[in-house]
């Protein structure tokens, strides 16, 4: 029995530290889902992770192409999911697993695409997960997420995560999961009236160029996901450059306004 011990310890041990030693995510190095969900691997972050006492918790939102948060969602539009570990004190680093799953029968959404750059879309165990690209030195994980179609019901999400002491092992780090659930809705959010905007190059590295469907004096402003409005000009005749050398890395939404109609437009990019 001793023995048995011996093994199973030694077992674990190693499989602790081929994990920190490849913080690329659990689905990306061992082909698993362990987020909590059903139908994941039973293990989660605090299989290994532990020790630590830095309050961390998982916060999961979800964000509409106008940067506005959301309860609901409407099947086929585009979102931004975000998972933020927040703490009481500060690590050296996060990791973090998150996957969609649609509650009725729990199958997973395929809906992951442009993570946020310290983040990855892994294909495991049959769904999708978005999860750490190497540990984080930011505590926010987000993605584009495409919604399934309509009447696919309630969606849930499903988050596991810790924070790092960055000490080489696993001891003395902080593990946490979370879970929310979206309800569908057939009510869009969306102006019906919209202008014809074309925005490029997008993902941007300092300056991009907008046009609009008419020679009319516009608005232009530009958010963060928080709905902070960074930049805001007026501009005149069909077209504009902005420079937005000046913002950091990260997801923005632009929005047009035809002053003469009031007629609105929201477009997501991304600054490189």
């Amino acid at each position: 029995m001793k023995l048995r011990f011996t093994i199973n310890f030694f077992v674990l041990a190693s499989f602790c530290l081929v994990f920190m030693s490849n913080s690329g995510g659990r689905a990306s190095i061992f082909g698993e889902g362990n987020t909590g969900a059903p139908g994941d691997d039973s293990k989660t972050c605090a299989s290994c992770h532990g020790g630590g006492d830095f309050g961390a918790e998982i916060e999961i939102k979800m964000f509409d192409m106008t940067g506005s948060e959301v309860s609901e969602y409407l099947g086929g539009e585009t979102y931004t999911v975000q998972a933020q570990i927040t703490t009481t004190s500060t690590p050296g680093g996060y990791g973090l697993q998150m996957v969609g799953l649609i509650d009725n029968g729990d199958v997973d959404t395929e809906g992951f695409s442009n993570p946020s750059s310290n983040s990855q879309i892994v294909s495991a165990m049959g769904r999708t997960y978005l999860e750490q690209q190497g540990l984080s030195s930011s505590d926010v994980f987000e993605s584009d997420w495409t919604a399934p179609v309509n009447g696919s019901g309630s969606v849930s999400f499903y988050a596991a995560g810790h924070a790092s002491n960055a000490n080489g092992s696993t001891n003395g780090d902080d593990s946490t999961q979370s879970s929310i659930t979206f309800q569908e809705t057939t009510v869009s959010n969306t102006l019906d009236e919209q202008l014809q905007l074309t925005v490029y190059p997008n993902p941007v590295d300092n300056f991009t160029t907008i046009k609009w469907g008419n020679d009319k004096a516009v608005n232009i402003s530009v958010s963060d996901i928080t709905g902070k409005v960074v930049m805001n000009t007026e501009a005149l005749g069909t077209q504009t450059e902005l420079n937005l050398s000046s913002l950091n890395t990260g997801i923005y939404f632009l929005s047009i306004i035809d002053n003469s109609n009031n007629r609105k437009t929201v477009q997501k990019i991304t600054k490189r």
